[in-house]
């Protein structure tokens, strides 16, 4: 998976409260957004890959997958349980 842009980054984190954002790109690609929490997750999805990302309060967890290696639900788990674990510890 490429890094994003700065601008992909932008607004990577403006769609995590804003739901009107429909179509999210990653290191190029573009992605649709799929369920999360407003302020807390964001999801997105293109065939075979995807991306979660958690916010905490001072950190971003970034979680990237291709199935049928590595399954939505399994990358989620433990991106989420990751960031709630992180918002326990303050950060």
């Amino acid at each position: 998976f490429p890094a994003p842009t700065a601008e992909e980054f932008a607004v990577l984190i403006q769609a995590l409260s804003d739901v009107s954002v429909s179509s999210l790109h990653l290191g190029g690609v573009k992605y649709m957004r799929i369920a999360g929490e407003v302020d807390k997750t964001l999801r997105g999805r293109k065939e075979k890959l995807g991306f979660i990302m958690r916010k905490t309060e001072s950190a971003l967890v970034f979680g990237l997958y291709e199935e049928p290696t590595c399954p939505a639900g399994t990358c989620s788990k433990i991106v989420e349980t990751l960031g709630d674990y992180l918002q326990e510890q303050g950060y």
